[in-house]
């Protein structure tokens, strides 16, 4: 899940050039989950470690974005899909940062 769009066209995020952050985290869950996956899926989907798949979804289920079944599956709640839209939303702005932005370079009074 990696550059600014898949090959659809859909967002897939923002800054992917080096580390993920933790919001990026979340979202790469959140949109893995959009219908029920095994924790083994989202954790070679999403590229954590078995430790980092533990703590995030146990998080996200206790923020309610997460439901897990009981056959310990995982499905983004809609107050999850909320936080993916306002996540996609303030990343689709931020781009235009990105391909726009040039350093300021002050002239100097010759």
């Amino acid at each position: 899940m990696s550059g600014v769009t898949d090959d659809e066209g859909n967002y897939t995020g923002v800054f992917r050039r080096g580390a993920r952050g933790t919001i990026d985290i979340i979202a790469d869950i959140l949109l893995l989950c959009t219908t029920w996956n095994k924790r083994t899926r989202i954790m070679y989907k999403a590229n954590l470690s078995h430790q980092m798949l533990k703590v995030y979804v146990w998080h996200l289920v206790e923020l309610g974005l997460l439901e897990e079944s009981e056959d310990m599956k995982f499905r983004t709640t809609e107050k999850g899909k909320v936080f993916l839209s306002h996540y996609q939303h303030l990343s689709r702005l931020l781009i235009g940062l990105n391909d726009h932005h040039r350093p300021f370079v002050p002239q100097q009074d010759e």
